[in-house]
């Protein structure tokens, strides 16, 4: 509007006037009545509007049909060419067979005599070796007997047990193997209450070995006995 006003100046609204009072004129019919009963009076105009008639919708578009489908032409099946067979060429006749030639045959092997060797008879069988009949045990408490008189006679009274007035008895366990030897240190049992005197008893068995072994078989790999040293003075 204000392009417009600035545009057409002072002329702007009568100027929309008009246009829309020619637009009503254009559009609308217009009845004039003219009275003529009294000259005097001037003649009226009536203007009367009549709404515009409302628009009528087009008819719809024909709706187009779908063509129809069209058909398929069916393949045309081709015939097979004929395939000339080829004439087999004739069997040859087999060759005539060969003479077979006799073979006259051989003369017969002279047969020869079987001497039968005379058999001889079973040896008889050796009778069974007699078995080895095992070695006695050896007498343990004879094989004890000895160990101990052997250890009592490498035994000392130390000097210091002696002048302190030491005496004791212990029990050692020694154990010793079929050569006689000692199977281990001996290892006190009980002791004397005396470290000296224990010690010596120790010394005095280690001594003595090897031990006699008497004849005789082992009942095991190692005997064990139970020897007991007795410390004591005599005055």
């Amino acid at each position: 509007m204000a392009y417009l006003r600035r545009r057409l100046g002072g002329w702007t609204y009568p100027t929309i006037f008009a246009a829309i009072v020619h637009l009503i004129l254009l559009f609308a019919p217009v009845e004039l009545r003219a009275r003529r009963e009294d000259p005097k009076k001037p003649l009226t105009v009536q203007l009367k509007f009549q709404p515009p008639p409302k628009p009528v919708a087009p008819p719809p578009p024909p709706v187009a049909k779908p063509p129809p489908p069209k058909k398929k032409p069916k393949p045309v099946k081709k015939k097979p060419k004929p395939v000339k067979k080829k004439a087999l060429p004739a069997p040859k006749p087999p060759p005539p067979p060969e003479p077979v030639k006799e073979t006259p045959p051989p003369p017969p092997e002279p047969v020869k005599e079987v001497v039968q060797q005379p058999v001889e008879p079973p040896k008889p069988t050796p009778p069974p070796a007699p078995k080895a009949k095992p070695a006695p045990m050896i007498n343990m408490a004879g094989f004890r007997r000895s160990i101990f008189r052997e250890i009592v006679a490498e035994k000392n009274y130390p000097r210091s047990a002696r002048r302190m007035r030491m005496q004791g008895k212990c029990l050692l366990l020694v154990r010793i193997n079929k050569s006689g030897q000692l199977a281990g240190s001996p290892r006190v049992l009980r002791s004397t209450g005396h470290s000296v005197l224990d010690e010596e008893a120790i010394r005095s068995i280690k001594a003595a070995a090897p031990f006699a072994v008497p004849a005789g078989r082992f009942p095991k790999d190692q005997l064990e006995f139970k020897i007991p040293i007795q410390f004591k003075l005599t005055s």
